[in-house]
């Protein structure tokens, strides 16, 4: 479901008047910075740590179908259905396949990239 301008501009009027979502905000707001800082300065080699952060991740990104395949066999060994998907019309697919074989009627997902990347939420309408 795509926000038009109009939806959009009613939804901001109803959320700004959101007493418990704007309190939650203004929590959020005062505590990221302070809670961020106090994790940080816990961090005593945070930029050697930072360094071997991104050499991990450059490592795995670098040899990412081994790890693809290393998670899938391990997934799998634990009971769990691997599927894979090359296109965002696949993605919606598989989801869609999977909810009608389980009868699912009405589903919560949280909103992540790949999924509005894809289109998730129009195709399970």
């Amino acid at each position: 479901m795509q926000n038009t301008s109009l939806q959009f501009k009613k939804q901001v009027t109803v959320k700004l008047a959101d007493v418990r979502l704007q309190d939650a905000l203004s929590r959020l707001q005062s505590r990221f910075v302070g809670g961020r800082s106090a994790v940080i300065s816990e961090i005593h080699d945070l930029e050697q740590t930072r360094t071997a952060a991104a050499a991990i991740r450059d490592r795995v990104l670098n040899n990412l179908e081994h790890w693809l395949l290393h998670f899938e066999r391990q997934a799998t060994a634990r009971g769990a259905v691997v599927h894979w998907a090359e296109t965002g019309d696949d993605v919606n697919r598989i989801v869609a396949e999977i909810a009608a074989q389980h009868g699912v009627k009405t589903a919560a997902k949280s909103k992540s990239m790949v999924s509005e990347e894809c289109g998730l939420n129009d195709a399970l309408e």
